[in-house]
């Protein structure tokens, strides 16, 4: 009998995964009839080396965050579409995200007990090609990936792991200091929308204090930053925020949590399946682009969509 692979991050959610997973392994083992090949994730991108060897497997369970899955997103991508198995969640990491864009439930427990019911649905995924220093770089994402304040964040929050420094005061504390020497980039965007909206290839400039790329609804630990994104129709949401001063962009963060920010005049949203985003002006400092939270890289990027790529039980 084919066992499903479950993939343990023992160091998300700052270390408390590895906490809850004697529990968790019970309930687990409860509520699932087949056999188990439990491993844990002992250094950075080992979830993406354990997926990439997932053929076989009836299903793949990823414990953790948005970081955990999007390292096994990028393992199952490097599997034929045909032998790739169905993921499910058991969230367990400082955001959970992607979950929360399912309608998962957000404690591990629960979100346990309801694989008993899950049934496989079909989720788009996005493919990058970035600059990572001088190189060019691919990844893929399966929730949101953005270039502006929240890539300078997670690279302020990666500056912090290198020292040694994690959890939720050091994300905090990362938005803050960002937030002093935040600067609007003049970008441009070139567009492919959707064959079915009927609509040409455009450009668009801008200078950016934040630029979304949204397969995903929720990003930052809860910020409905794209309120209309589906990650099964084939096509991105695109959200920009156009150039906001730093006590405006203060006063707007919350609305983001709320979902109430596109009302705002200085909020633009597009739809497109293809993307690519250069910097027009170069100020020696380069424009970061991040994936779940994870930094992946620089401006200038391509971005497309990958319909229906990767299941997910729902």
């Amino acid at each position: 009998m084919s066992s499903t692979l479950v993939i343990v991050n023992p160091a998300s959610a700052n270390g408390a995964t590895a906490r809850r997973w004697p529990a968790l392994d019970e309930l687990l083992r409860r509520h699932h009839a087949g056999p188990l090949d439990i491993r844990f994730t002992e250094r950075p991108t080992h979830a993406t080396d354990i997926a990439a060897a997932a053929a076989g497997h009836t299903a793949l369970i990823c414990v953790g965050g948005d970081g955990t899955l999007h390292e096994i997103v990028n393992g199952l991508m490097r599997i034929d579409v045909a032998l790739r198995p169905p993921v499910a969640l058991i969230p367990s990491g400082t955001g959970s995200d992607f979950a929360r864009s399912l309608g998962l439930p957000q404690d591990a427990a629960s979100a346990v007990a309801a694989l008993a019911s899950a049934s496989p649905r079909r989720i788009d995924v996005g493919e990058i090609v970035c600059m990572h220093g001088r190189e060019l770089h691919a990844r893929f994402f399966i929730n949101i990936a953005g270039l502006g304040f929240d890539a300078e964040v997670s690279a302020e929050i990666a500056r912090a792991a290198a020292r040694g420094l994690k959890g939720k005061a050091v994300y905090f504390f990362s938005v803050f200091k960002t937030l002093g020497r935040m600067r609007n980039r003049h970008m441009r965007i070139t567009l492919i929308p959707p064959r079915s909206s009927g609509e040409a290839p455009r450009t668009v400039d801008c200078r950016a204090s934040l630029i979304t790329v949204c397969n995903g609804r929720f990003f930052g630990g809860g910020m409905h930053i794209a309120p209309h994104a589906d990650p099964t129709d084939g096509a991105f949401e695109i959200v920009l925020l156009d150039s906001m001063g730093k006590l405006e962009f203060v006063a707007n963060f919350l609305r983001v949590y709320r979902g109430t920010h596109l009302s705002h005049p200085k909020v633009r949203t597009v739809r497109a399946t293809e993307l690519r985003i250069e910097q027009i002006t170069r100020d020696g400092a380069p424009v970061h682009l991040q994936a779940e939270g994870e930094l992946v890289g620089e401006a200038p990027v391509s971005i497309r969509m990958l319909p229906a790529a990767i299941e997910v039980l729902v």
